[in-house]
C-alpha cells in the first residue's frame, strides 16, 4: 500500500501501523463525534455505572473522564478540566489526530491515484 523503497519486512511492519493508526483515528474520530450524537444525560448516566467499582471516597485516574470528554466536545472547557483534568487533552489531542489521519489518508490516496 504505501512503498518507499525500504525492504519487504520493513514495509509489512510500517503498512501494519498504518492501518493500526487508521483504525485507532476513526475509533476515537467516532468518540469524538459520539458526545454530540448522544444526550448529556444518557450518557453520565451510562458512566455513573463505572463509579461503582470504588469504595466510598476511592478515586482513580479515570474518574470523571466521560464527563470531562462530553463537556470538552460541547466546548465547556473549564467544566471539563474540573471534572478530569485530561479530558480536554484526550479529547482535542483525538480530534487533532483524526483530522491529520484524515489529510494523510488524502495525501496518500492522492499519491496512489498519481501513480497510476
Amino acid at each position: 500500500m504505501f512503498d518507499n523503497g525500504k525492504s519487504e519486512t520493513m514495509q509489512i511492519v510500517q503498512n501494519a501501523f498504518a492501518w493500526l493508526w487508521i483504525l485507532v483515528s476513526v475509533v476515537m474520530l467516532c468518540l469524538c463525534a459520539a458526545p454530540l450524537v448522544v444526550s448529556e444525560k444518557a450518557l453520565f448516566s451510562a458512566s455513573s455505572r463505572l463509579q461503582e467499582h470504588h469504595g466510598p471516597g476511592q478515586t482513580c485516574a479515570l474518574c470523571g473522564m466521560t464527563r470531562g470528554y462530553v463537556l470538552a466536545a460541547r466546548l465547556r472547557i473549564t467544566e471539563a478540566y474540573l471534572a478530569n483534568k485530561g479530558a480536554p487533552f484526550l479529547y482535542f489531542s483525538s480530534l487533532v489526530n483524526g483530522i491529520f489521519m484524515i489529510v494523510w489518508l488524502i495525501r496518500k490516496t492522492g499519491q496512489l491515484f498519481r501513480e497510476k
